[in-house]
């Protein structure tokens, strides 16, 4: 492959937990402590080693967050989250508000 070529690679998978916590080492530390380090290494690191690209997209829909970086040679560009009311597509039984579906589906589309 020519060093000069672009290319596009879609990875989908699971975090154990947030993005923040699994791949970006202050994340880590934040959530395990200061002194704590990640055995291996972090998604700007690589990214400037590897001179990438990589946005990352995500959605926890059991704790009601989502995240959105952008890292561009190990750089953070774009480091969004927050956090919305899952609850609310539901009624006081527990079912579904119909109503409510055009929003949910927006909701779940990560583009």
């Amino acid at each position: 492959m020519d060093d000069n070529q672009e290319t596009d690679c879609f990875i989908d998978g699971y975090c154990a937990w947030s993005v923040s916590t699994c791949f970006f080492k202050e994340g880590y530390q934040k959530t395990f402590g200061k002194d704590e380090t990640n055995k291996g290494t972090d998604i700007e690191t690589e990214s400037k080693r590897l001179n990438l690209t990589i946005e990352i997209k995500s959605l926890e829909t059991g704790c009601a967050f989502t995240e959105h970086y952008l890292i561009e040679n190990g750089k953070l560009l774009i480091n969004e989250s927050y956090d919305f009311d899952y609850s609310k597509f539901y009624d006081d039984e527990g079912n579904f508000r119909d109503e409510l579906d055009d929003e949910y589906t927006e909701l779940l589309f990560i583009a």
